[in-house]
């Protein structure tokens, strides 16, 4: 076949928007109920959530949590399945053992349900983290590791403008977390995963257009950075623009 044969696919484009949310206040929960499009649950590696009844996990799941080798990661692993059916238990009226946790292609947990909701698990150092809507979302948390040379990620990770972004912000290290939490936060709201074109994909404050094969997804996608505490940056991305009117997040304490 010919170069001239041959047939060019279109160039599908997706549209991201990033922002940065004014701070938030944590709602005890389940004191409140739910009342925005997107909800953010944390909680302390330390909850009693960590040490759940043997029957909320699956034998699978304890096995998988076994094979951990540190503790700390054992012990994430297990608090987030343990909030996963907690608050989806409160949310349908089921007891934690009822709710269904399936592994995804990329080992994205979705939870199985007849009333469209998505879910989304992160942790790092002190907490755990879950994001639940009714539309694809993902999210993002990391512990502030003084010590890391960010330097050395900058090119393979950020584009030109972030590298600038980054280098001549008054504090690099907080600004290489920003921007790291909303790229995998949106990797993972779009089902795609951290992959080798993270460089290509900018999200920096604005509205950017991004090939679909890039991120894995076209539409309309928003990213939004919270604070889960001052050494705890993170990011919730979702399918759609940000509302006018008002933030569709709001965040809890579990």
């Amino acid at each position: 076949m010919s170069p001239a044969d041959r047939t060019v696919l279109p160039l599908l484009m997706a549209t991201v928007s990033c922002l940065t949310l004014p701070p938030v206040s944590w709602l005890a929960w389940p004191e409140y109920a739910l009342d925005s499009a997107i909800s953010v649950f944390r909680c302390p590696v330390n909850s009693p959530l960590a040490v759940p009844p043997t029957h909320w996990l699956t034998p699978t799941e304890w096995h998988r949590a076994n094979r951990f080798h540190q503790p700390a990661d054992r012990q994430r692993f297990v608090l987030g399945r343990a909030l996963f059916r907690q608050v989806a238990g409160q949310i349908s009226g089921q007891s934690p053992e009822q709710i269904a946790i399936n592994i995804g292609p990329r080992g994205k947990p979705e939870w199985v349900n007849d009333n469209g909701w998505h879910v989304n698990l992160a942790h790092s150092g002190n907490w755990v983290l879950l994001a639940l809507a009714k539309i694809p979302v993902g999210l993002d948390v990391e512990q502030i590791q003084p010590n890391l040379d960010v330097q050395v990620l900058l090119d393979s990770t950020f584009t030109e403008e972030e590298n600038s972004f980054i280098n001549s912000h008054e504090q690099p290290q907080q600004a290489f977390y920003s921007l790291w939490t909303r790229k995998e936060a949106l990797l993972k709201a779009t089902g795609l995963g951290i992959n080798d074109r993270l460089c290509q994909c900018s999200v920096l404050t604005g509205t950017h257009p991004v090939a679909d094969e890039t991120i894995g997804s076209t539409g309309h996608w928003t990213v939004a950075t919270i604070d889960v505490d001052a050494q705890h940056p993170a990011a919730v991305a979702w399918a759609g623009p940000l509302p006018v009117v008002h933030s569709p997040v709001t965040c809890y304490t579990v």
